[in-house]
Formats: C-alpha cells, structure tokens, sequence
C-alpha cells in the first residue's frame, strides 16, 4: 500500500474552460441527523473542465474540529480517527466556511444525503448550493467498480 499523497496538479491545463467545485466531507458522532452532531467539516475547492469532469487542480483546503456535547465514543475514533483531545475547545467557523464557500456554485459529497442534511443543519446557507453525490451520482459499475466505499475505491487504486 502507498500512502495517500496530495498534488496539487492534477492533470495538465489544457485550455478548457474551468469551473470551480467543492467536495465536502463530514466526519460525526454518529449517522443519525437529530441525535448526532459534527465533529469535523473538511473541504477541497478544485478546478475542473465541466464537460468530461477532467480535475486540474487542487484551489485551496478547509478543515475545521468542533467539539460535541457528548464524548466521541471509541467505535466514532477508530472510524474517523478523531479522538476527544483533537476537537477539545475546538468550534467550526461559520465566517470561514462563508468565505471558503462563496462564489462556488457546486459542493460534491461521497453520500451527499447525508453530508448535506449534516451541513444545513448547522449552516443553513448551504440551501443554496447544488449538492452532487459521488455515489449516487457516479456509474460506477461502468467504471469497474461494484461497491462505491471510499475505503474499497481507495484500496482498489493502490491507497
């Protein structure tokens, strides 16, 4: 296995025209939206050619902790990896995620259903974003791929 590495260039720019999109990911205390609560809001702004969904590169990175009413239980850390001591006095920014957001017309989320619910929950202005799903929205059986788990999508490229 090789460790999942960031670059920022991810294909050439070739003259297209670009669009900007977000791909959001929640990490909570649990999957249910009126019990469970947010524990991390993570966000990659990137440019991509509309037409064939060709990704150039990687804009800019958001990621924030918020510390929950109740302990983050052991099954929740070895999930996420997020331990009580990493989001303790710890609070999401609505400012900052206002401003990471603003003027970007898309936000993508692997199982949107629930990642959008999660986010309007705490930070009504993502009503006004058009949400995609990366499972829902992806053939991926067309692609080679029979189960849409980030974790099996991962392993199945080397990761």
């Amino acid at each position: 296995m090789k460790k999942l590495l960031r670059e920022e260039i991810i294909n050439i720019d070739d003259d297209r025209e670009k669009k900007i999109a977000i791909f959001l990911d929640i990490e909570s205390t649990g999957t249910n939206i009126d019990l469970h609560e947010i524990i991390e809001l993570a966000m990659v702004k990137f440019e991509y050619n509309a037409d064939d969904g060709t990704i150039y590169r990687i804009v800019e990175e958001f990621s924030e902790f918020q510390e929950p009413q109740k302990e983050i239980t052991p099954k929740i850390t070895e999930l996420t990896g997020i331990t009580n001591e990493m989001v303790k006095g710890k609070s999401i920014n609505a400012n900052n995620i206002k401003d990471f957001i603003e003027n970007v017309p898309l936000i993508l989320a692997h199982n949107a259903n629930f990642d959008r619910q999660m986010a309007e929950k705490y930070f009504s202005f993502f009503s006004d974003k058009s949400w995609g799903c990366s499972i829902a929205d992806v053939d991926w059986e067309t692609n080679g791929h029979f189960k849409p788990s980030l974790e099996l999508l991962a392993f199945r490229h080397g990761f």
